[in-house]
């Protein structure tokens, strides 16, 4: 890698709206090339700050086993903005090539729209089997995340949930179903945004169980990570949002990142002129 593109690279993980404002700006392709020079972190923190038909737009024009890699570093919620921006056959082609696990969750959560508690609810909250004794239960371990497992049974249908906390106070034999509450709270996944947010049962839980129409376990939707989803500050080139101001940047940084873009886009270094504070 060139010493260009090293400052460049370091300029776009350090300044990621600044330098997504740019790769915006010029043709999918040149933006595309330079996403493809970079690590999968900072391809992914660049697209983060895009608007998600923007970064699909970059997506498509990536090398698939390494626009696979940059979607995962770019996450679950993320990569289903991104996706679902995309036409149906695109779309089925990219989820494809995800490795199986991600994709499985990918798919889950493209079934749901944007904002429901099935784009929500976190699948890697795995529940266990109602019939796995204390014992067993134990050697699994737990998501330090959530204060509770839930339960379900043979067909992946929830059933309960119990306490970490009682499960590492009881008796090794003893089977979940035993130590369970039954029938715990949960939500559809098709609630929407606006019910999720004033849901009673956010002033005595942290924690809900999303199910789909047979009762099927989904995930798990934690309050925090609604809180934080919904405060996340806007993207890139979205209506109504303000222009990023870049200020006290390196002269380096700049003529680094100019350099390194010149041979993808063809446009001239002033490109940058009009943000760089060293302007003459």
């Amino acid at each position: 890698m060139s010493i260009e593109l090293r400052l460049a690279e370091s300029f776009a993980s350090e300044h990621g709206a600044a330098a997504a404002k740019v790769l915006v700006s010029i043709d999918s392709v040149a933006a595309a090339d330079f996403l493809g020079s970079v690590s999968e972190e900072t391809a992914a923190t660049l697209l983060a700050h895009m608007r998600p038909p923007d970064a699909a737009r970059c997506i498509l024009e990536i090398d698939r086993a390494r626009a696979a890699d940059i979607l995962q570093s770019l996450g679950l919620h993320r990569s289903v903005l991104v996706l679902r921006s995309l036409d149906r056959t695109t779309r089925d082609s990219m989820v494809s090539g995800l490795p199986a696990g991600f994709a499985s969750n990918v798919e889950r959560h493209l079934r749901y729209p944007e904002g429901s508690a099935g784009w929500f609810a976190d699948s890697s909250a795995f529940p266990f089997s109602e019939s796995l004794s204390v014992a067993e239960a134990r050697k699994l371990g737990f998501d330090p995340r959530f204060p509770c497992v839930y339960l379900v049974d043979p067909e992946q249908r929830l059933v309960g949930v119990v306490d970490i906390s009682e499960i590492m106070s009881g008796s090794d034999r003893e089977t979940l179903n035993t130590l369970a509450a039954p029938t715990p709270l949960r939500i559809s996944a098709r609630t929407g945004a606006a019910e999720l947010r004033r849901h009673r049962a956010w002033t005595h839980l942290d924690v809900l169980p999303v199910v789909d129409s047979r009762g099927v376990y989904l995930g798990a939707l934690r309050h925090k990570l609604l809180r934080q989803l919904e405060s996340a500050p806007p993207t890139t080139g979205d209506a109504g949002s303000p222009l990023v101001s870049v200020l006290q940047l390196a002269e380096l940084y700049w003529s680094g990142l100019s350099s390194a873009m010149l041979p993808f886009s063809g446009r001239p270094a002033s490109l940058f002129d009009q943000e760089s504070p060293h302007e003459p």
